[in-house]
């Protein structure tokens, strides 16, 4: 789904000290590169784990240094640290052994703890510096592999994959390491890769397109140490009829909306925009996704929206190009965008940047190669993942219908 980034935050803890900080860095990156999150590895360091031996030991030095701050702190920044952190020590946050653990120890090292954990959440993921066009001039990958620096295409920033890159389940690997996709391929952008997806995409390759992705360039794991995983949440594909792909004349954009909440998550005002265009025998498709924007006082950091294009040679009747990218807009930006998809009078508003993670294209090389039609619709609605206006679109059915014919019960929140 659409997200905005940053978190806003009332009360802000006090600036965590860099021998802390040093430490607990090394934590989150040791899990970021695993893909693991806080909410997990937290328990084992609060409980202590031998099997995270030299992780253990930077945390438990972490929190050593913070409990020596706060026990010489005074009164007030003892309370504006607790008024800050303390979420993170609430009972109905935490695992009973966990709560045993942190009663079992004095106040001081417990809100230790706390403030350890705001750390670790708040810098565990950040999309910010994903949202930058080019090769990050600070890429970890890049240092530990600079031949990489070849194989990277320069205009889109993407990595082929095939030959020495190898597709796995939720990752490349290259020589000893698994290389992350870029966050624009995770779900809501911070939790799991969308490995159904690069399955998908996957197969384009054996079918003889190229496809590239863009790579995580702050987090790579040792090869094997990544684990395979299933996903408990279902997603599916909708057929699309090619009745008038092909015709110059049916052109234009489509805009697909939702009135209203469908699930605690996904609100209300989420628009999708459909847009095709024709010249010169080639038949392009525009597909972003447009959230209702909150007042512009309440935007905190951009606007990211997910984005397909895609284009058809109407000539061969063949889709020869599909890629996906997450664009941004400012607060200003954005709300002249979402107006102007609702009124198509309005000027066209362009995305301040465009950061491109997928790429498949058909060789040129060959003149039957492509991208068959099926794939295609399949392609587009799994990278849009939790949309289902662009099912909507595609199947021509509304959501609840197709999802009571496939299977055969009403969707989770609805309520016709």
């Amino acid at each position: 789904m659409t997200r905005r980034t940053g978190t806003p935050t009332a009360i802000l803890p006090p600036t965590i000290p860099v021998a802390a900080s040093e430490r607990l860095a090394e934590v989150v990156q040791h899990h970021r590169d695993r893909d693991d999150f806080p909410v997990f590895f937290r328990v084992f360091y609060v409980l202590g784990n031998s099997e995270l031996a030299p992780m253990q030991s930077a945390y438990d030095a972490a929190v050593a240094v913070l409990s020596g701050i706060i026990n010489g702190a005074s009164a007030d920044f003892r309370e504006e640290l607790t008024e800050a952190v303390g979420v993170f020590n609430n009972e109905g946050f935490l695992s009973e052994s966990v709560r045993d653990r942190l009663k079992s120890l004095g106040a001081t090292e417990a809100l230790a703890h706390a403030w350890a954990a705001h750390y670790m959440f708040s810098t565990f993921g950040n999309l910010e510096r994903y949202l930058e066009t080019g090769v990050p001039s600070e890429s970890r990958l890049l240092v530990a592999y600079p031949e990489l620096a070849k194989l990277i295409t320069p205009k889109d920033c993407l990595l082929p994959v095939g030959n020495v890159i190898r597709p796995g389940h939720a990752w490349v690997t290259y020589r000893d390491h698994d290389l992350h996709p870029h966050p624009g391929l995770r779900r809501r952008f911070g939790s799991r890769i969308h490995s159904e997806f690069l399955a998908l995409l996957w197969s384009q390759i054996d079918a003889g397109n190229d496809v590239a992705i863009a790579v995580d360039h702050y987090r790579f794991c040792p090869h094997g140490e990544l684990q395979p995983f299933m996903e408990l949440d279902a997603w599916f594909g909708a057929p699309f009829t090619m009745k008038d792909v092909d015709d110059p004349w049916k052109v234009g954009a489509t805009v697909h909306g939702r009135p209203r909440a469908i699930s605690p998550i996904d609100r209300s005002g989420l628009l999708t925009e459909f847009r095709w265009t024709f010249a010169d025998g080639l038949k392009t498709l525009e597909v972003e996704e447009l959230p209702a924007p909150p007042a512009v006082e309440k935007f905190v950091g951009p606007m990211v929206c997910r984005y397909v294009h895609s284009i058809r040679d109407t000539r061969t009747k063949r889709f020869i190009h599909l890629d996906g990218a997450l664009t941004t807009y400012g607060p200003d930006e954005y709300t002249r965008r979402y107006a102007q998809a609702v009124n198509h009078h309005e000027s066209k508003v362009w995305a301040n940047r465009k950061v491109k993670v997928f790429r498949i294209d058909a060789p040129k090389s060959s003149a039957s190669a492509h991208i068959e039609d099926s794939w295609w619709s399949e392609l587009i609605a799994s990278f849009f993942r939790g949309n289902e206006l662009v099912l909507e679109y595609f199947d021509g059915r509304p959501y609840a219908e197709i999802y009571r014919s496939r299977y055969g019960q009403e969707p989770p929140y609805w309520d016709d």
